[in-house]
């Protein structure tokens, strides 16, 4: 944030950007206004303003950041159960079923 772009503390920067044609970066910042709300543009100098009115519907789960636990990194337990290789991947592999058969990871 420039020291000219005060206006912008209210805002939150987006882990996304714009590039334009020339190579410039534009940074991209939102924040949740209501109805009948006024932004002084002469503040916003050369700043790009799009509007979108504010929608109740729940964000896409899939844009969200997930953590992916691998069998092949848990700590394999039972007489069933073994790591080895399958199309070159490290895997778990399930030899019998078994009640004692486990897969932990250690969460952290």
């Amino acid at each position: 944030m420039s020291i000219g772009a005060v206006w912008l503390k209210e805002f939150s920067q987006l882990k996304e950007g714009l590039q334009l044609s020339d190579g410039k970066i534009l940074h991209v910042y939102k924040k949740r206004v209501f109805e009948g709300t006024r932004f002084e543009t002469a503040a916003m100098q050369a700043s790009f303003v799009i509007v979108q009115p504010a929608s109740n519907i729940e964000p896409a789960y899939d844009l969200k950041p997930t953590t992916s636990y691998k069998a092949a990194t848990a700590q394999l337990t039972g007489l069933g159960l073994k790591k080895g290789q399958i199309d070159g991947k490290d895997r778990a592999i399930f030899e019998t079923a078994s009640p004692g058969n486990k897969i932990e990871w250690n969460l952290r």
